[in-house]
């Protein structure tokens, strides 16, 4: 499923990705703010999110990410810049879009983005050899669910909930614990997909691109803040140029946070400065 929200001039090109266990229509309060700054916003649910069947079951993360490219094609416009703005797992599924086609957009923002896991291969490998040997490919996985969960609101002093981790907001944390499309279960699949996505956009000097990059992360996230430099030196060495920012007061969803104007002013701001690349389309 995808939306898009289009104004009577269109300057911009949004292409807005969500995380893991998330869907596009949180953020449209944000998207519509994008809209009335000329925008036109293109907001997709990934596979097995949202109305996305089967649920959490992504199919192929080279799959997935050759479907956002195609979305991104069949939007461009040859005068207009064209951003694509990625939150989490979207953050990465940003990353692998600019590794197939290092300059295809003008800016990538990211936010919340993780950075490499040591154990995100090996796991990558055991549970593909378990899926194909006992064919558990659509099994949620309720250990895996839990324990990536767990290991970042162990991060959080005294959490009121399972997942504090996202904000310091506890009415975006209530919204996303009592929504019944997020925090849903991973297939067996899906967590396939994601350690091998998370492998593949973490390696050093595979492409070169001319693409800017903006890496936004709230101070207090489990999932990167301790370790966006290194983030940023996997994507320098592949040629991008790397702005950084972070916010005092936030988590892991710092659109949802309590500086949320704060970040939707800086994305906005990004975005409107932004030229088209010489080579970009």
């Amino acid at each position: 499923m995808i939306t898009y929200l289009k104004p009577n001039k269109v300057e911009r090109i949004v292409l807005l990705i969500h995380g893991m266990q998330d869907h596009k229509d949180r953020y449209l309060e944000f998207a519509n703010k994008l809209k009335n700054e000329n925008c036109l916003v293109i907001l997709p649910d990934l596979r097995g999110h949202g109305n996305n069947k089967p649920r959490g079951f992504l199919g192929g993360y080279k799959e997935q990410t050759h479907e956002l490219i195609e979305l991104v094609n069949k939007n461009k416009c040859i005068d207009i810049p064209f951003v694509i703005v990625g939150h989490s797992m979207g953050s990465l599924f940003a990353r692998s879009i600019i590794k197939q086609e290092p300059n295809l957009v003008d800016l990538i923002i990211l936010s919340g983005t993780p950075s490499y896991n040591p154990a995100a291969k090996f796991l990558a490998i055991v549970l593909d050899w378990y899926n194909r040997l006992f064919k558990r490919e659509l099994q949620e996985n309720k250990f895996l669910n839990w324990a990536i969960i767990k290991q970042y609101n162990m991060k959080i002093k005294n959490p009121h909930t399972s997942h504090d981790w996202l904000s310091f907001n506890e009415d975006n944390v209530n919204s996303f614990l009592e929504s019944p499309d997020c925090g849903f279960m991973f297939t067996n699949s899906a967590f396939v997909d994601l350690f091998r996505l998370l492998v593949d956009v973490n390696k050093t000097e595979t492409y070169k691109s001319l693409t800017p990059v903006l890496l936004l992360s709230g101070m207090h996230d489990p999932c990167d803040s301790d370790k966006l430099e290194g983030v940023s030196k996997v994507l320098k060495s592949n040629g991008h140029k790397i702005k950084m920012k972070r916010y005092a007061k936030s988590r892991h969803e710092i659109l949802f946070d309590n500086e949320k104007e704060r970040v939707e002013m800086d994305i906005i701001n990004a975005i409107k400065d932004i030229k088209i690349l010489n080579n970009s389309n």
